[in-house]
């Protein structure tokens, strides 16, 4: 028995001893290609506090980011995985666009084998481009316009809901109100369904849409095709895809909304201005806003566009090199299956990119100061053949709901508003949301 105890301790201490080599040669892997990066915890590499829920993945790439001001791209690890992150806006670019042969494809996830997870944004190669090619009409400007109506049927509906909160005199917490409106919106203009996330207090759709990041894929698809057509359950590709677009289309305009109404009630002036400009465009039509007229709404998309650089929903994306890929004036080649992340967040608050990027300034976007701005440094929605299918969707959503908002209500700081607002560290790299809502005082004009 002795012997037997020797010798399983020995194969113990032998499995535990090539693991710690293991991990130190993987931790040697960005200084033997001369590309700078910090030192990595062991075992965790540098996501120890993201994957204890302590800060936000955001500001983990934002310090790698910031570690080495002059460098083009630092490398992380995720746990024992190499990382590199990509600085150089001309190097985002050239991944983005010009050699996105490259790196066509994004870092699968973890649980990629999930029936939902065959969706357009995980995709690879051939089989992505083929779906996108099939969605693209989706949102094309002819079906954006069948829409419109859809979505500015809405409009009584959330003015009854806010207006209930100025009648009782309490404080709102925009990101549920923008949360209820856009799970309505996605419902009814993707899904042909009445979710009626504002009207019923128990509406199983809203449920859904507040735990969809929390539990598994299939809690939010199921349900919904089980309403649309449960033949489509056999569909992966299919199922999928309308998982993704109830997801995206939910979380990412309403945290947008919620930031963006939070945004102007700490800064009244520019409140005020988007609502003259909005009265102004409303009184040009006879009192009501048009599909056309969305293009008039020019200092309100202003704002939005500052208040995605600010806060964008995706903070992060990644991409998979798919090809040996010599990096352009370095000695760095990449190789398939390494693994590269582009950090929004850090590339919109950058002193070089935007001056001052703290200050919450939509002049930024305005036709003159929007030239200024270097190429691939604000990715609100991504670039190249992978931006953002629903971007025009997603304005015009969100166009629509600052109308019947500001059009009638005012928005300001109240005693349960956080400044500055703390964001959920839990949260994915596709969410920027605030840990504790967004408490606004609301009062008709």
């Amino acid at each position: 028995m002795f012997s037997i105890a020797v010798i399983f301790t020995c194969v113990i201490l032998t499995i535990f001893i090539r693991f710690i080599f293991h991990v130190r040669k993987q931790y040697n892997f960005w200084n033997e290609k001369g590309v700078p990066s910090t030192k990595p915890i062991f075992f965790f590499g540098h996501l120890k506090d993201f994957i204890f829920g302590k800060r936000h993945l955001a500001f983990i790439l934002d310090d790698a980011y910031k570690a080495f001001p002059d460098a083009r791209y630092v490398g992380i690890y995720d746990i024992l995985k190499p990382n590199l992150i990509i600085k150089d806006p001309e190097l985002v670019g050239n991944i983005l666009i010009k050699d996105f042969s490259h790196f066509h494809d994004r870092v699968p996830a973890s649980s990629n084998s999930h029936r939902l997870n065959h969706h357009i944004a995980r995709l690879p190669g051939k089989s992505w481009n083929l779906i996108r090619s099939k969605l693209n009409p989706t949102f094309s400007t002819i079906k954006l316009k069948s829409m419109f109506d859809l979505m500015e049927s809405f409009s009584d509906t959330l003015d009854s809901y806010v207006k209930d909160y100025v009648t009782s005199n309490k404080f709102i917490d925009a990101k549920e109100v923008m949360g209820k409106y856009t799970t309505d919106v996605i419902g009814n203009c993707i899904f042909g369904l009445e979710f009626d996330a504002l009207k019923d207090m128990n509406s199983k759709y809203w449920d859904i849409s507040q735990k969809v990041f929390a539990i598994t894929p299939k809690s939010i698809a199921w349900t919904i095709l089980r309403s649309v057509n449960p033949i489509l359950l056999n569909d992966n590709i299919i199922a999928s895809n309308m998982y993704i677009f109830y997801s995206a289309g939910f979380d990412t305009p309403s945290t947008t909304l919620s930031y963006c109404l939070y945004d102007l009630a700490l800064h009244p002036e520019i409140q005020e201005r988007v609502r003259a400009e909005i009265m102004k465009v409303l009184e040009a039509n006879n009192g009501i806003l048009t599909y056309d007229s969305l293009n008039d709404l020019v200092y309100t998309e202003m704002v939005l566009s500052e208040t995605l650089r600010i806060h964008n929903p995706g903070s992060s994306f990644r991409r998979l090199c798919t090809k040996t890929y010599p990096i352009p004036n370095s000695s760095l080649v990449l190789k398939p299956g390494d693994r590269l992340t582009i950090p929004v967040y850090s590339i919109h608050h950058d002193e070089k990119n935007f001056p001052n990027p703290s200050k919450f300034d939509p002049e930024r976007f305005s036709e003159e100061n929007k030239k200024k701005i270097k190429p691939y440094t604000y990715l609100a929605f991504g670039d190249g053949p992978r931006i953002c299918i629903a971007n025009k969707f997603a304005m015009m959503e969100m166009k629509i709901c600052l109308k019947t908002l500001l059009k009638k209500y005012k928005f300001s700081p109240c005693s349960k508003t956080e400044i500055p607002l703390e964001i959920n560290p839990r949260a994915t790299q596709a969410q920027f949301p605030p840990k504790n809502g967004v408490w606004l005082k609301v009062s008709e004009i």
